[in-house]
């Protein structure tokens, strides 16, 4: 039988991956990291916890949540102001206009340059109750429509 010197995974039909070769000149293992997949990297957890840092990192602007709405999941209105800082220029801060929470709520809505008309961009955020469920939510609107129920965390 002829000795091999690498190591070589094959999962299902997908093409055979070196992880490691045999340095022929002193006998020791090197990795081949850049043929590893992310599954053989990193655990589970870490991979989860490294996913979970990019995304608190990624909101920096309005515009990263515009583009992904998802980024709100799970945080409360003063985490996402504190995350963004000052409010942008023709943005303003309000409450809920409309429904059985008027009054209440928090909406990030973006207006015109002369500041009269809204441009229709908002991230609000609802403190729960009615057809939506009991649970507090985001749902952010821009030009292009308005995203899903993103849950989102109390308040208090």
């Amino acid at each position: 039988m002829k000795s091999s010197n690498s190591v070589t995974l094959r999962r299902g039909n997908r093409k055979p991956v070196r992880l490691a070769e045999r340095n022929p000149t002193d006998g020791t293992i090197e990795k081949n990291e850049e043929n590893r997949t992310i599954d053989e990297k990193w655990p589970q957890e870490q991979r989860l916890t490294k996913s979970m840092e990019r995304i608190a990192k990624n909101i920096e602007s309005v515009a990263d949540i515009l583009e992904n709405p998802h980024l709100l999941m799970e945080k409360t209105p003063a985490e996402v102001q504190e995350l963004l800082g000052a409010v942008p220029k023709n943005w303003k801060v309000e409450k809920l206009r409309k429904g059985s929470r008027k009054g209440q709520g928090w909406v990030l809505r973006e207006y015109t340059e002369g500041g009269k008309q809204p441009t229709g961009r908002l991230i609000r955020w609802h403190p729960g109750g009615g057809h939506h469920g009991p649970e507090p939510y985001w749902r952010v609107s821009n030009l292009s429509g308005k995203s899903e129920i993103i849950r989102a965390r109390s308040e208090s």
